[in-house]
């Protein structure tokens, strides 16, 4: 890869991250400009700026269009666009950057329907983990209730659940409210459901000691990272006999759904889930009208009478 190019990406990383984005939001960015140079390597198309034109960026997103998800898609997108205005405001051709920037339009929009658990199955979950299924380590036990209990209370991101620390989670308990920063170093308040008091607490008298100041840990005593949680939600999940793809999001859209369930105004479960608009949260409206459709099924209106 041509230096300055890869230099110039890595610059953006770090201007993410100064300007909090999480390191996950940072992976994935630098991940959709890689996509973005192979392309561009596959065409032989030389990587310098004086290269980067609005048709090479167009026909990359719809090469892209046939093999990811609009989701993926639309990441990408961002990704491109927001490198494009950091160079326009950092680097040479602040012009080119900023028109390509603004003729990229959205790839579409978002209206794919999350996946979430009912509530049954959200307890059928719960009642899992309290079995104790993996050994004999109670501890362990008392960590995944914790965790499990945390996403499902708060709608917590899994990165900034494993971003917790220990002295954070005594605050939060004392002071009956999380205050977290999520994407775009935005900050919210989330009060601590009092179902989530118990499970945490006893998570925290028995947490072994370490040198660490993160609250959830694996079991060697080192930090847990995200893909440690998705093993172990896969897990109880399956255990639990859920058949649907369970992942730590999962958790979070059912969260979300819960509060809509119980007529919780939009606004509001938006400053709770810390989304940056409200046509994000809106997808979870798309859950209700499926669930108008069920009911509607549901009826039982059959009538043997014939018609006179």
């Amino acid at each position: 890869m041509h230096q300055d190019w890869a230099d110039l990406q890595t610059a953006y990383a770090t201007y993410l991250a100064s300007h909090g984005r999480s390191p996950e939001t940072v992976r994935s960015y630098l991940s959709d400009l890689s996509q973005f140079t192979h392309y561009l390597v596959s065409k032989e198309v030389p990587l310098t700026l004086a290269e980067l034109t609005y048709d090479r960026v167009s026909a990359f997103l719809a090469d892209q269009r046939r093999r990811c998800s609009l989701a993926t898609l639309e990441r990408r997108r961002t990704s491109i666009v927001g490198w494009l205005k950091f160079l326009a405001l950092h680097h040479a051709v602040p012009a080119l950057a900023l028109v390509l920037a603004d003729r990229l339009p959205p790839a579409a929009r978002h209206t794919t329907i999350p996946m979430y658990l009912t509530q049954a199955e959200a307890l059928q979950l719960l009642r899992m983990l309290k079995r104790n299924i993996y050994g004999t380590d109670t501890v362990l036990r008392y960590r995944d209730h914790a965790l499990f209990r945390t996403i499902l209370s708060t709608g917590f991101r899994i990165s900034e659940i494993l971003s917790l620390s220990v002295s954070e989670v005594e605050i939060a308990l004392s002071t009956k409210e999380f205050r977290v920063t999520g994407k775009g170093a935005r900050q919210r308040i989330v009060p601590v459901h009092d179902d989530l008091h118990g499970p945490l607490l006893l998570w925290l008298q028995h947490r072994p000691a370490t040198s660490s100041s993160a609250c959830f840990l694996t079991r060697r005593g080192a930090p847990m990272r995200p893909r440690d949680a998705q093993r172990l939600i896969t897990r109880y999940a399956v255990a639990a006999g859920i058949r649907k793809r369970v992942t730590p999001h999962t958790l979070r859209h059912t969260f979300a759904t819960m509060l809509l369930d119980a007529n919780v105004n939009l606004r509001l479960i938006q400053r709770l889930l810390g989304h940056s608009s409200l046509a994000i949260t809106e997808r979870y409206t798309h859950i209700q009208t499926a669930g108008l459709h069920e009911a509607i099924r549901s009826l039982t209106l059959s009538d043997s009478t014939p018609l006179r």
